[in-house]
C-alpha cells in the first residue's frame, strides 16, 4: 500500500538524520528530480481532470428524474427520506407508511430477499404465496433498474463514471511509481502530500521545504503556509 510505504520511508529518513541536518533525507539528484517532477505534473493534471469529471457527474445525476437518482433508502409518513445513501431507484409502487413508521423506498435485491425470508419465518404455511410475491418484487426491481439505466444513458452518466474510474487508476499508478523511487527530499515530500493526515506531516514538509524543487516545492509551500492537512481545494487533492 502507498500509505504504508510512505510511513516507512519517512521513518527511515528520520532514522538516518544527522544532527546537523534536522531531516536527513538523501539529496535529490537532477535525474530523480526530473522524474518526480514529471510524475507530479501528470498527477496534478489528472486531479484537475478528476475534479471536472466529478462536477459533470453531479450535474448528470441532477438531470435524472428523482426516482432514478441515488439517495436515502428509507421514507417516512411525511415523505421525508433518510438513512444511508444507495444507488437503487425508488420503487414504482412506493406509498408512504403510517405515522411513526419508516419504509424502504430504494430496496435492493438483498432487501427483497430479506422480505421473503422474514415472511416465511413468520408464516411458514404461506411459503408459496410469499415466493410468488418475491418473484414479482424481483421482476419489478429488475424492470425499474433497466428503466434507471436508460435514464443514466440519456444524461451520459455511464461514460462519465468510466472516465472517473480510469482517472483513479492512472492516479494510483503514479502514486505507486513515486513510492517506488529511492528516498529523497522530493520523493518523501510527494508521498507526504499524497497522504496528508497528521500535523507532523506539515512539520516534516516545513523542514524539507528549503531543499525541495519544482512543482512539489510550490505545493509543499501551500501546505506549510496554511498549516492544515484538510484542504480539498489544494491542486493535488481530489
Amino acid at each position: 500500500m502507498v500509505e504504508a510505504i510512505t510511513r516507512r520511508k519517512i521513518i527511515a529518513a528520520l532514522a538516518v538524520a544527522g544532527a546537523s541536518t534536522a531531516i536527513g533525507v538523501a539529496a535529490t539528484s537532477a535525474t530523480t528530480a526530473e522524474n518526480i517532477d514529471s510524475l507530479w505534473r501528470q498527477y496534478t493534471a489528472l486531479v484537475v481532470e478528476a475534479k471536472a469529471t466529478s462536477r459533470a457527474i453531479e450535474q448528470a445525476e441532477a438531470n435524472l428524474p428523482e426516482w432514478a437518482r441515488p439517495g436515502p433508502w428509507r421514507v417516512d409518513w411525511e415523505g421525508k427520506f433518510s438513512g444511508r445513501e444507495v444507488g437503487w431507484p425508488i420503487r414504482k409502487d412506493l406509498t408512504y407508511p403510517d405515522h411513526d413508521i419508516l419504509r424502504l423506498a430504494r430496496p435492493g435485491p438483498f432487501e427483497i430477499s430479506d422480505w421473503f425470508e422474514e415472511a416465511v419465518s413468520k408464516w411458514p404455511w404461506r411459503r408459496e404465496i410469499e415466493r410468488a410475491r418475491y418473484r414479482k418484487n424481483m421482476r419489478n426491481f429488475v424492470k425499474r433498474v433497466r428503466e434507471q439505466r436508460l435514464e443514466k444513458e440519456r444524461v451520459g452518466l455511464p461514460g462519465l463514471l468510466d472516465a472517473d474510474e480510469g482517472n483513479y487508476d492512472r492516479r494510483w499508478e503514479i502514486r505507486e511509481a513515486i513510492s517506488a523511487l529511492p528516498p529523497s527530499d522530493n520523493s518523501v515530500a510527494a508521498l507526504l502530500l499524497l497522504n496528508l493526515d497528521e500535523a507532523i506531516d506539515i512539520e516534516v514538509l516545513s523542514h524539507l521545504r528549503p531543499r525541495l524543487t519544482g512543482l512539489i516545492a510550490e505545493h509543499a509551500a501551500l501546505v506549510v503556509e496554511r498549516r492544515c492537512v484538510d484542504h480539498k481545494d489544494l491542486p493535488f487533492v481530489v
